[in-house]
């Protein structure tokens, strides 16, 4: 894989401007005995796979202290774009606010090809599907789903994790950032051992925060968001078709979901997501567009 490339999808060149909450990703893959999973390889795997898929599904949504974060729905909305833009329809799954919300955006960003926006009990059957879960909760080896701080999370959680179990899609790619995430379980042991209540969290099921199911595919990134912008960018590079994403389009994307009470996973602002400055994110995705 690219050097460059896997440095950024980390936020190496950027290390000591990010915090804390942004370094997550790196600490963990700076410390891993697994294998990288790196973003060539999981865009050449969709892409061998692409043309048995009815249906890209999309699963977002991660619950924190003050609501639905702006983590995962940018990402999500950016990579179902790029799959619509190249006729490959798409579908987007999560809880009833958000989705409400998920909709009211793709009508306010005037979005050409609209990805489905699909409750639950309809989602189309999985086994035809490419599952992609963008900063998701997932459960640990008690079945129970955290925060980062070490919370069960209250918040109702659709099953959607049983659902994949109960119906295996065509291929399965997780995006997450600290190792909680649904199928992150890749990175599991070293996330036990490097993030804070990985392996203790503060519920008391005594089971840690850290994710157990593995996705076919797992990207760990600075911010989920990012890993998804990346490897749209990187599936574009590979059939080389013309797509960008420029920070104003992530900006405008992020300013609509504060615009619905969807603030900084984080720090609970607006503006910004896991606590990455507005200034910062630009500096980011400028690097991003000047390799593809």
């Amino acid at each position: 894989m690219n050097k460059n490339l896997t440095d950024i999808i980390l936020g190496t060149p950027f290390l000591d401007d990010l915090p804390e909450s942004a370094r997550r990703a790196y600490n963990i893959i700076s410390n891993s005995s697994v294998p990288t999973q790196n973003l060539e390889e999981i865009a050449t795997y969709i892409w061998n796979r692409i043309n048995k898929v009815k249906i890209i599904s999309i699963f977002t949504g991660f619950y924190c202290k003050s609501g639905f974060e702006t983590d995962g729905p940018v990402g999500a909305l950016i990579l179902a774009e790029f799959f619509l833009k190249n006729k490959i329809p798409v579908q987007i799954c999560c809880e009833k606010e958000l989705l409400k919300i998920m909709k009211s955006i793709i009508i306010e960003l005037s979005l050409s090809n609209s990805p489905l926006i699909t409750p639950f009990e309809n989602i189309n059957n999985l086994k035809d599907s490419m599952v992609f879960t963008i900063e998701r909760p997932g459960e640990n080896i008690k079945k129970i789903c955290h925060t980062m701080d070490g919370f069960k999370i209250s918040h109702s959680i659709l099953p959607i994790e049983s659902e994949i179990n109960k119906n295996l899609p065509i291929a399965w790619i997780a995006i997450g950032d600290g190792g909680n995430e649904l199928g992150t379980g890749y990175y599991r042991k070293t996330i036990e051992k490097l993030i804070p209540y990985g392996k203790n969290c503060n519920c008391g099921c005594e089971g840690g925060i850290t994710a157990y199911k593995e996705a076919n595919r797992c990207i760990l990134s600075v911010t989920s968001n990012f890993g998804a912008i990346l490897l749209s960018l990187e599936l574009a590079k590979q059939k080389k078709i013309k797509w960008s994403v420029p920070a104003d389009k992530v900006t405008q994307i992020i300013r609509h979901l504060n615009k619905h009470g969807i603030k900084d996973g984080v720090t609970g602002k607006k503006g910004t997501v896991d606590g990455i400055s507005i200034d910062l994110r630009k500096k980011m995705y400028d690097l991003v567009n000047s390799l593809f």
